[in-house]
């Protein structure tokens, strides 16, 4: 844990957070969260977690403001000099209503904290086992292409796939059909195409996915929703999990099948 976090426009000490500060965000998981990857000076990809954190912001009608890019990389840079980190961080931006009601809040005005973590690229694993997952399946709602704070089904799909010696677990939503992994959306190549679950299928809509969703048709690709049922799956060439910290990684083995990675080879075009 950091010793120094940022909170509402301060640098405040770690111990210094009171459980009233966060009331809500216990409580209801009334709020949301990014998970940022910072590399030295630089805050890849910000521009989309900022427009995916303000969305949903306003659709829960919570009144919030989020640093700009300019102040962002001020405060990661001084919370890194604080806590004694290195240049390449993991960051986590938590936002929620202020404390006050129950289920019905008394007052729509919200609170931001920014937390920076150690983050090694070199420790990623790329070539991954998954595990199939449906205990609990995922529901296709207006909340569901966020990233929201209770996250309980994907506590319970890592726990599985710790259980099973598996390194992802695969969810899957209310009609059978795949989802998303426990960090990371799917996107699974045929051929020349490469597909993702459409947001109708229950994932997160996540800033990765939505990335290469613009640039794999400039790099020679192309790029479509499709949906996907688990024996579909074993069908397809590649499956890749992609995510804004550790960008593309690859399921090689799955229902007792294996698979290629050969599109590790396009983490060099990623702006890390």
């Amino acid at each position: 844990m950091a010793d120094y976090l940022w909170f509402n426009g301060k640098i405040i000490k770690q111990a210094a957070l009171s459980v009233a500060d966060m009331d809500r965000a216990w409580r209801y998981g009334d709020g949301g969260f990014e998970t940022i990857r910072q590399n030295g000076k630089d805050i890849p990809l910000y521009e989309y977690h900022l427009r995916r954190a303000s969305q949903h912001a306003q659709l829960i009608q919570c009144e919030v403001t989020f640093p700009e890019l300019p102040e962002m990389k001020s405060i990661l840079r001084e919370l890194s000099e604080k806590n004694n980190l290195g240049t390449s961080t993991r960051c986590r931006m938590s936002w929620f209503r202020k404390s006050g009601g129950f289920y019905l809040p008394t007052t729509d005005l919200g609170s931001v904290l920014i937390e920076v973590f150690p983050f090694d690229e070199q420790a990623i694993k790329r070539e991954q086992k998954a595990v199939l997952y449906n205990d609990q399946p995922l529901v296709r709602g207006k909340l569901s292409a966020f990233k929201r704070l209770g996250a309980q089904i994907y506590t319970d799909a890592a726990r599985f796939a710790h259980m099973m010696e598996a390194d992802e677990a695969i969810i899957l939503n209310y009609e059978g059909n795949i989802a998303e992994t426990v960090t990371a959306n799917l996107i699974l190549r045929e051929g020349n195409t490469f597909f993702a679950p459409p947001v109708q299928d229950g994932g997160i809509e996540g800033v990765m996915l939505y990335f290469l969703s613009k640039n794999l048709p400039e790099w020679g690709f192309h790029f479509a929703r499709k949906t996907y049922s688990p024996d579909e799956l074993a069908r397809v060439d590649e499956i890749l999990t992609v995510n804004a910290l550790r960008g593309i990684c690859c399921i090689t083995s799955v229902f007792g099948k294996t698979f290629t990675s050969n599109s590790l080879e396009l983490n060099s075009r990623l702006p890390f």
